[in-house]
């Protein structure tokens, strides 16, 4: 406030107190009482008063004592005021720093202490500004305690306010991390160190999840340079997927540029590569232009001058992509002037100021006037800054008041009355007052007078998922006017309209006060068989509109009654498009949202359609269209997106793109920036002109079914590979049904349709969704590479034409497969494989045959398969070769490999259509409607590529536009008939009588090894042996024998030489008459099949049935190989002769190489075993043989796997000899691989002890089949929600008696955990309580429990599931192998005597458990256990007696394993922090109260209570690693292969303790469950990880069924534990508290706490009076389940509840024994 006027000065004489303090505690009583006076005479005194002035004096004093006090002034100033002082003492803080170094240590720890305490006033706002300062002091200041001083601060700015001060230290990391690097070279250690440290901290700012496992090595990097050549390595084995931002950049850049230069080819080309993959994800040219262009030059260096022809490749890729990405773009935005922003807000501000802070002008005294005081002129700039920074990043919406407050509120309120108050309303007032200046900008001009009806005036921001669209930008529509909406696909001009509609724009007035009804291409509704009026009628939000109403609607949209009549699911896109019109307008909409309303709409429609617009007076309408036309007519303003803001244009499009150039392409196709290109189409065998007819229709008519009036009739046309044919008409008129008829999607009821048998027809329809609606969540990439992955297109057996009826299935029961095709004349002839004869025995028929046979269908089907493969099977279907065909159709790199299609825009899902179908290099494309989703740009890139393309295309429009500028021919269909208008470009022959080479050869032989060609019309009978000439027929004519020799070829000529030597070779080698060198017979022919000419096949009553009617002269025999052209007959002969050959060579010779060859085969074998595979994921460096078998931990496996986690990723491998194991640590990587796919993964790995000792039927290890399916059936009905129910009050009785038992005795806590864990799942499982340790029973149980888990464990046994080999090793080693005792007994398999021992000891203790059930369950007593009602049950749920016993076993060993385990960790973390504690007391107190104890019923208010309950489960999971996974299929995550056969095992430790999931995930903070359900940090995307709670639980299929019982009992003793007891530190000998280990584990299967001291105590003699009460409370419920105890166990009971009746007693007068 300002000073009073009159007013004395009675801080002088406190400054001097201070200045003559004898020591710190005088100097902070002095320093405290001067800071307490000061709010009296107000924050001018401490000008006024020369208070700072004397301060800065004591600094730099040459005596200590003034220099101590100077520091301790600052500090109480800061303490006291607060942020209302912190622009007067901030300009101290250089001389702060300085001090730190001071020689006495009174002053550099004050110094300290005064720095601390101005730096922890900063506003997070003013982080990037107090950073920089503090580095600059770094590299000013000469002694290294300041150095160290500073470097803490700057590390301390981290975590200064959370989150958002790790933000703003992210954006400057770039400028910081130099300063710090260099600080890291310090020639005093303690400077080296502090900025190591330094540097930590700053880099765990970093955003990028993909960096954050490699900050260590990026530091190690900075500080020793000569360790960038393994920093590089470590980041080349890193896949980067997440967008990379500048903070990312910063600390990549300078290690990039290192890895250029250095002279290591091997580093270069890794260094190449990461250049390569981190600029893929940089998705702002801005951003690229200023971070990637010092990579430039070196890229450029190794691209020209590296000496290995393939680091230069590399170097060229990454040099292109950073040339993509805008590197080598120059920046022409000038930098930020942050004071001259400062100047205008301090002007802006001033006007507002309270009178009493500002004195006006004297030269001016209408302007804004001046500050009152020199300081606070000061405090004034100080604050403008901050709000120049809000201003900056358009902080103005309700929830940014809190940063107004801190930022300028806080400042102002020291000056004036009113305090927190006035500093709330006067930053409200401020924030309001820009807020109003920047909704003058880019907004429409308002009308003078006042006049406009304004519906919505709001600053909003819109994102979708992880990217922002839109960033408070003005959203303003007044009524009546109506809206273009334009700006590039992807940018959100749909998500805009949609999140209107659903009411998720901020400020939107709600739907009762302004009606936004929106308008897409898709209709709404559910029901699709209704009739158009009544799916109007029965529209729940036109209740109260009259069907007369609705049938006048509906006839001004065009529909008459009859079609009125017509159902919902019988109208084309476009009626349907009309129907949501019609219904629009009976919503009588204030904005009226249309989404392309054009597509699907013919000419007159459109023009209905702007008419009606135009005559709308009351309605605003937004509307988004690529028609241009339709925008030009009827819009009044355009909005255009321009860096993630709305700026509007008054006037139609035309003046819009008058003042947007930039903007042509909305009205010219070829005025695009977009370049589409299309695949070369693929030849077709036999057409040798470009105007034959390749596919036509003739005379067809069609009709859907349910209609009477068909869509065609007698409809004929055709194409040929230089066909542009346009088809028009209005809608519903039959263009698409045309298409569908033409591509073999629908079947013609009348007519024929012919198709060149190996013509590909790439075919996108009108509706994106009909391709890819199946797999939205699959990327692009991904879709592409499953569709063609196997050579063909999986999609195209789904056509109508070529699905089986059931009467055509029967008809193909047949005994032969088609194999493969050739030409033959005019047309094909196709190889057919009998069934159960060898593949000489194959025939060749032709296709006429088979058509006239009925088999249409098959041969489509096999000419489909073959026309696909010869285009698609020539593709590679790996991951760069599909992104860049993707980029070819104009859909983004990063988008196509990384984005699943459920997030893609309309446009980009047509992109992915089309690459689609363009795959298999097409010789037609068919294109429906096209344009109705894609943008002007990316309309006029397709138009280009039809232009520049080979093939035929065929496109279905009403962009008019469009059609005529690619389409010579029109094809106008009208009520179902064709008109043929242009230029027909169609012969209608289909084929030239030419030879050709068969353009399915390749793919036949693929299919069949033997194809033959044609070599007689007279065949063999099949398997006759005859090959003379058959009965009756003369010697073979030029017609049917064989033809006449002709004149021997060079080659003929060399293997008739070849045969002569060989005859030689033979003769001398065996013997016998002396060939003749002069003769030469043919080469043996292979049997003909011979049939009498016009006579049946007589080969197999298959044949008989299928080729009866055949002329046999028609069907051709074939040889696997031309006889005639005396060259190899087949493999045989081949072989034959290569063995002849061999011959000549010496035998030892061949017998030396032979074993050379072998023993070299054997060697590599052996040694590639071990090795891991190039598609599976990183990992440890494997050795021959044993792979990584020496790496795998044998104990606390889940740290080691965490720790390599965080060098290898979140999916690693290991290799133990050929078997694999992948370890998951990610929500994603579970999720993705476990949940989603468990069909193939939740199967269990072979467990070969497991076997040994359960025969395979133990629940938790036992493998898919119909065992598991039987036991995991069984299980979830005896463990189902209402079955649990039954026994909440035995975990109620048993809770108590746990409470009981603390109370009584509470240093055996670990051992009463235990007992009750076995005691409750024993009760409700067997239907018998475990009332103590010490009894026999319970003694057998904890002994074989132990000993299975033992035996179960890592490093007990051999691995013999991963070297099933070792499972042959004998028990004993006999007598007579070569080996010393000692060895013998080291090596022989003990363990198969211990697995016997443990499996006898099951079977005896739980036969003995499940006796009483089986009895009770026969005599049909009460059912009081699970297991009795599985004996119930047992026949009919088909379990046998070993499978139920060893249920039985599985329950209880689980169920007592983690139950009691929790217990214990929650009690460890308990004890080490008590603040937890007391803050779930009082919450308990505050719900609970005192007066009972906590029941299941209270849980839901008792959010903090489940968020520790959670935390435990976090910190410590009982199971950190889930048993193991098992995949029984080939399957494939992020690029990496992961076999059948393969051990999956997910992490649970490694997930809940990355950083990249949770912050501080080392802290046990319970907070967190309330800072978010599932307890991750900010920047973590809760749909990636929504069951990530449940992990603890398994996996997938495999998850487990008893959760209910167990989150049950956890929640009742967890909540009754911290309402009646205390949980503190146990004090040791010397009277210290002893520490617990947080982190204390024992060897088992389960993370178990080793026993450790902790003192339990009531909170009082109430709460023990209450726990010991409900004890004796709970004995009626535990009655039951103690019938069949020994007569010990139950005289145990009994003591024991007396005494708790006698300890009752004593509770009231003595509380010493509490």
């Amino acid at each position: 406030m300002p000073p009073k006027s009159g007013s004395s000065n009675p801080l002088t004489s406190l400054v001097k107190k201070l200045a003559t303090s004898p020591n710190a505690f005088n100097a902070k009583l002095a320093a405290d009482n001067l800071a307490r006076a000061i709010p009296k005479q107000g924050l001018a005194s401490l000008v006024d008063a020369t208070v700072l002035k004397n301060l800065s004096t004591y600094a730099t004093s040459s005596k200590a004592g003034e220099r101590m006090a100077a520091a301790v002034g600052y500090t109480s100033l800061v303490t006291v005021l607060g942020p209302s002082v912190l622009p007067a003492v901030l300009p101290s803080l250089s001389t702060l720093l300085d001090m730190q170094g001071d020689g006495d240590n009174t002053v550099a720890n004050s110094a300290k202490k005064a720095v601390e305490s101005i730096v922890s006033l900063v506003p997070v706002e003013a982080i990037p500004q107090l950073a920089v300062l503090l580095v600059t002091e770094l590299k000013a200041i000469g002694k290294w305690q300041a150095k160290v001083g500073c470097l803490k601060e700057l590390a301390r700015l981290v975590d200064l306010r959370g989150q958002e001060s790790k933000d703003e230290v992210a954006s400057i990391l770039a400028t910081l991390l130099p300063d710090v690097e260099h600080a890291m070279h310090d020639t005093k250690k303690e400077v080296s160190a502090e900025a190591i440290a330094t540097a930590t901290a700053l880099c765990s700012t970093l955003p990028n999840p993909d960096l954050l496992p490699h900050v260590q090595i990026l530091i190690e990097s900075m500080k020793a340079p000569t360790t960038v050549p393994q920093t590089i390595k470590a980041l080349s084995n890193t896949t980067f997927v997440t967008e990379v931002t500048p903070p990312s950049l910063a600390v990549l850049i300078p290690l990039l540029q290192r890895g250029l230069n250095d002279r290591s080819m091997d580093v270069q080309r890794r260094t190449v590569i990461i250049v390569e993959n981190v600029c893929k994800l940089v998705r702002d040219p801005l951003v690229a232009a200023q971070y990637l262009k010092p990579l430039v030059d070196g890229v450029e260096k190794i691209r020209t001058g590296a000496s290995f022809p393939e680091v230069r490749a590399f170097a060229q890729s990454a040099y292109d992509t950073l040339i993509k990405a805008g590197a080598g773009t120059e920046i022409k935005s000038e930098p930020r002037d942050l004071d001259t922003e400062a100047k205008a807000v301090e002007l802006l501000l001033l006007p507002i100021l309270p009178n009493t802070l500002i004195v006006p002008s004297p030269n001016n005294p209408a302007g804004p006037g001046t500050p009152f005081h020199p300081l606070f002129a000061k405090t004034l700039e100080y604050s403008s800054r901050l709000v120049a920074e809000l201003v900056y990043r358009n902080a103005f919406t309700g929830d940014d008041h809190p940063k107004w407050v801190r930022c300028l509120g806080v400042f102002v309120s020291g000056w004036s009355e009113g305090g927190n108050a006035k500093s709330q309303s006067f930053a409200e007032e401020a924030r309001k007052h820009f807020l109003a200046i920047e909704l003058a900008k880019n907004s429409p001009d308002a009308a003078q007078d006042g006049s406009e009806d304004v519906l919505i005036d709001t600053i909003f921001s819109l994102a979708y998922g992880a990217l922002l669209l839109l960033s408070h930008t003005r959203l303003r529509l007044v009524r009546g006017r109506r809206y273009g909406i334009c700006a590039s696909n992807g940018s959100g001009k749909s998500t805009l309209l949609r999140a209107i509609r659903d009411g998720k724009v901020e400020n939107f007035p709600p739907q009762d006060e302004v009606r936004a009804v929106m308008v897409e291409h898709a209709l709404q509704g559910e029901d699709r068989s209704l009739s158009i009026i009544d799916f109007i009628a029965a529209d729940k939000q036109l209740e109260g509109v009259s069907r007369e109403l609705i049938r006048d609607q509906l006839l001004a949209v065009g529909f008459d009654d009859d079609r009125q009549a017509q159902t919902v699911g019988s109208l084309s896109g476009g009626w349907k498009m009309k129907l949501e019109l019609a219904r629009a307008m009976l919503y009588k909409a204030d904005v009226l949202l249309l989404d392309e309303p054009t597509n699907h709409l013919d000419v007159a429609s459109v023009k209905w359609l702007e008419e009606w617009l135009l005559a709308q007076k009351n309605v605003t309408c937004l509307i988004v269209s690529h028609d241009s036309g339709f925008l030009d007519n009827v819009t009044t303003d355009i909005i255009h997106y321009e860096s993630k803001k709305l700026v509007y244009y008054p006037g139609p499009l035309r003046a819009f793109v008058e003042k947007v150039p930039s903007a042509k392409s909305y009205y010219t196709l070829a005025a695009t920036s977009i370049r589409f290109s299309f695949p070369p189409p693929g030849s077709l065998m036999g057409v040798r002109s470009n105007t034959r007819a390749i596919l036509k229709i003739k005379d067809c008519t069609y009709t859907y079914p349910g209609r009477d009036k068909p869509s065609l009739v007698g409809v004929s046309c055709a194409l040929s590979l230089s066909s542009r044919v346009g088809i028009v008409g209005p809608n519903g008129a039959g263009k698409s049904t045309l298409i569908k008829v033409l591509t073999g999607e629908a079947i013609p009821q009348e007519g024929t349709v012919y198709k060149h048998p190996a013509l590909r027809v790439g075919y996108v329809a009108q509706h994106a969704t009909h391709h890819i609606e199946q797999h939205l969540e699959k990327t692009p990439v991904g879709y592409i590479q499953w569709r063609f992955q196997a050579g063909h297109d999986k999609e195209i057996l789904e056509k109508v034409t070529r699905v089986l009826t059931p009467e055509e299935k029967e008809l193909l029961d047949k005994d032969w497969v088609i194999m493969g095709r050739q030409k033959l004349k005019k047309s094909y002839q196709y190889e057919i494989k009998w069934r159960g004869l060898d593949h000489k025995f194959n025939t060749w028929v032709p296709r006429e045959d088979l058509l006239e046979r009925g088999f249409t269908k098959l041969v489509q089907q096999f000419d489909d398969l073959e026309s696909s493969r010869e285009g698609a099977g020539s593709r590679e279907t790996t991951l760069s070769a599909v992104r860049k065909h993707l980029e070819e159709v104009g859909l983004d790199g990063d988008i196509a490999q990384y984005n699943e299609m459920s997030g893609l825009s309309g446009g980009q899902k047509m992109k992915v259509v089309i690459a689609a179908a363009l795959w298999n290099n097409p010789q037609i494309v068919v294109l429906d409607e096209v344009t109705n989703f894609l943008d002007r740009e990316a309309v006029g890139g397709v138009a280009v590529a039809i232009r520049e393309w080979a093939g035929a295309v065929c496109i279905i429009s009403h962009n008019m536009e469009f059609v005529n500028a690619l389409c010579p021919e029109i094809w106008n269909v009208e009520s179902g008939r064709l008109v043929q208008q242009g230029k027909s470009a169609v012969v209608e022959d289909a084929f030239l009588e030419t030879k050709s080479k068969p353009a399915s050869r390749l793919a036949s032989r693929k299919a069949s090894p033997a194809i033959t060609p044609s070599g007689s019309n007279v065949g063999t009978p099949a398997g006759s042996g005859d090959e003379a000439t058959p009965e009756g027929a003369s010697t073979p004519s030029k017609a049917g024998g064989l033809p006449k020799k002709k004149k021997l070829t060079r080659n003929q000529l060399k293997a008739k030489e070849e045969r002569r030597r060989q005859r030689k070779l033979q003769w001398l080698i065996t013997g016998g008459p002396k060939p003749d060198s002069d003769s030469d017979p043919d080469p043996p022919e292979l049997p003909r099949l011979q049939v009498a000419g016009g006579t049946r096949l007589a080969t197999s009553s298959a044949k008989n049935r299928l080729f009866g009617e055949i002329d046999a002269t028609r069907i051709e025999a074939e040889h696997v190989a031309d006889v005639r052209g005396g060259g190899y007959h087949n493999f045989e002969d081949v072989l034959f002769r290569k063995c002849a050959l061999m011959d000549t060579i010496p035998p030892r010779t061949v017998a030396a190489l032979a074993a050379a060859l072998s023993t070299g085969w054997i060697l590599y074998k052996v040694l590639s075993i071990g090795k891991r595979e190039t598609d599976l994921p990183p990992g440890p460096k494997t050795v021959p043989v044993l792979g990584n078998l020496l790496d795998f931990p044998k104990v606390n496996a889940h740290e080691a796997f965490s720790k390599w986690a965080r060098i290898y990723g979140d999916i690693f491998s290991f290799k133990v000899g050929s078997s694999n194991l992948i370890v998951l640590t990610s929500p994603q990587a579970v999720r993705e691989v476990l949940d989603k796919q468990s069909a193939i993964t939740s199967d269990r790995p072979p467990m070969f002890i497991a076997d040994v000792i359960t025969d395979g039927n133990h629940l938790p290890f036992v493998r898919q089949g119909p065992t598991w399916k039987i036991l995991r059936r069984t299980v979830r009905d005896i463990l189902s929600p209402q079955a649990c129910a039954r026994h909440s009050q035995m975990q109620g009785a048993e809770s108590a008696r746990l409470m009981y038992d603390l109370l009584r005795q509470p240093d055996d806590h670990y051992l009463h955990y235990q007992r009750y864990a076995l005691s409750v799942i024993m009760s409700v499982t067997f239907g018998q309580s475990a009332p103590s340790l010490t009894s026999p029973s319970t003694q057998t149980f904890i002994k074989n429990a132990h000993d299975f888990n033992h035996i179960m464990g890592p490093g007990a046994t051999p691995p013999l599931d991963l070297l099933p080999a070792l499972k042959y090793i004998p028990e004993s080693i006999p007598w007579w192998v070569p080996l010393p005792a000692s060895v013998k007994e080291t090596i022989r398999a003990s363990w198969k005597e211990v697995c016997r021992d443990i499996r006898a000891r099951h079977k005896v203790y739980y036969s003995k458990l499940l006796k009483p059930c089986q009895d009770r369950a026969k005599e049909g007593l009460e059912n009081r256990s699970f297991m009795q009602s599985v004996c119930e049950k047992q026949e009919e749920s088909g379990m046998s007696e070993e499978m139920t016993l060893l249920l039985g076993q599985a329950i209880l060993e689980t169920g007592s394993d983690t139950s009691g385990a929790y217990l214990q960790n929650a009690t460890l973390l308990l004890a080490a922090h008590p603040e937890v504690q007391k803050k779930a007391q009082e919450e308990l107190d505050r719900v609970v109260g005192s007066e009972r104890t906590p029941k299941m019923e209270d849980m839901e208010r008792l959010p903090y209570i489940r968020a520790i309950i959670e935390e435990v489960h976090r910190m410590r999971p009982v199971a950190p690693m889930a048993i193991p996974h098992h995949s029984t299929s080939d399957l494939s995550y992020r690029n990496y292969s992961i076999p059948a056969n393969t051990m999956l095992i997910p992490n649970v430790y490694g997930i809940f303790s990355s950083p990249l999931t949770y912050d501080s995930p080392e802290k046990f903070d319970p907070d967190r469950y309330l800072r978010h359900p599932l307890g991750i940090g900010s920047k973590v995307d809760p749909k990636e990880n929504t069951n990530l709670k449940d992990f603890v639980y398994g996996f997938g299929k495999r998850s487990c069924p008893g959760i209910i019982l167990a989150k049950t009992t956890i929640c009742i003793n967890i909540s009754s534990l911290l309402w009646g007891f205390d949980i503190l530190k146990k004090t040791g000998p010397d009277g210290n508290p002893i520490e617990p280990d947080v982190n204390a584990t024992k060897p088992q299967l389960v993370l178990v706490t080793p026993p450790f001291p902790a003192d339990i105590r009531p909170r009082s003699r109430k709460h023990a009076e209450i726990i010991t009460q409900n004890f004796i409370e709970s004995t009626p419920v535990c009655l039951p389940f103690e019938q069949e105890l020994t007569l010990e166990d139950q005289a145990f009971v009994k003591n024991l509840r007396d005494d708790a009746a006698q300890y009752m007693k004593t509770l009231t007068t003595d509380v010493a024994r509490i």
